[in-house]
């Protein structure tokens, strides 16, 4: 049955769990409907827009043993009926077998993989500059609108970021955003975030019109040497196991496979919006994977 506010403080939240009290709250407010529990056996399963999009929802906590399959069905079954589009469980921490999710009417959706590097060593090969990097303001309309449209155009349905995803992005601490001109044309945008020695690319996207001509090499050796000027020293990133173009641009930048962090998604199929067009993609490791 769906979670209420009231129903919050009987939840037995472990240290453990990725959101605490205050986060199912606000989570609840988001989606209302979204998040179900078993008041019998006090397990639940709490969802939330993915990226701020309401069309997709996502399976932020999952905390059940012995029933999850229904619980992750009855998320499915309440996104579906309020409109949403496909329902999303990204694996993180939590691993479970893919029999699991066929049980549950999901499909695997896709694996992030993930890279990283030391800004010490100078594996970057010169390229002329051409580009213009202009720092982005969280409340500029203007460019704001610009970043979205770089974003929709370059990636998939599904990595789509929302405004309200955008602007929430931009005000957390660490954040900088940068827009690639090309004389007054808006070519490519990076989005970054620093802490300390620690550096991590959140995205990168060049319009795909204007691909082949090194606005990504461009655009990555900015956000690189911005970031070794704050002191940065690893730098991180993911990507879709699927996009082989960026993977060969990481790899010719000097940046290595760092496995131990990549991820799966998996979506639903039964409460799928009609016509939605998604491909299932194979796990590497998997039976099914080559």
């Amino acid at each position: 049955m769906p979670i209420r506010q009231a129903d919050v403080e009987a939840l037995p939240i472990s240290w453990r769990a990725r959101l605490d009290a205050a986060e199912i709250q606000q989570a609840l407010r988001m989606a209302p409907g979204a998040s179900v529990w078993n008041p019998a056996s006090l397990e639940y399963a709490i969802a939330l827009p993915w990226r701020h999009r309401h069309e997709i929802v996502h399976v932020a906590e999952l905390a059940a043993i012995r029933d999850p399959e229904r619980l992750l069905r009855g998320v499915s079954a309440a996104a579906s009926e309020a409109g949403a589009k496909l329902t999303l469980v990204v694996e993180v921490d939590e691993k479970r077998p893919e029999s699991f999710y066929t049980r549950c009417g999901f499909e695997h959706l896709e694996q992030v993989v993930t890279f990283r590097m030391d800004t010490r060593r100078d594996t970057a090969h010169a390229l002329p500059r051409t580009l213009r990097f202009d720092a982005v303001h969280p409340f500029d309309d203007a460019t704001r609108a610009i970043l979205i449209g770089l974003d929709h155009a370059a990636f998939p349905w599904l990595w789509w970021n929302s405004e309200a995803e955008f602007l929430t992005y931009s005000v957390l601490p660490g954040v900088a955003t940068w827009i690639g001109y090309d004389g007054a044309t808006p070519v490519s945008y990076i989005g970054v975030t620093m802490a300390e020695e620690w550096g991590h690319i959140d995205r990168i996207a060049v319009d795909p019109t204007r691909q082949g001509e090194g606005f990504g090499w461009q655009t990555l050796a900015a956000a690189i040497n911005a970031m070794a000027r704050h002191g940065v020293r690893t730098v991180g990133l993911s990507t879709q196991s699927t996009n082989e173009r960026s993977q060969r641009l990481y790899r010719r930048f000097g940046f290595e496979r760092t496995r131990d962090t990549d991820y799966d998604l998996w979506g639903d199929i039964i409460h799928r919006a009609p016509g939605l067009d998604l491909q299932a993609t194979e796990r590497a490791g998997s039976p099914r994977g080559r």
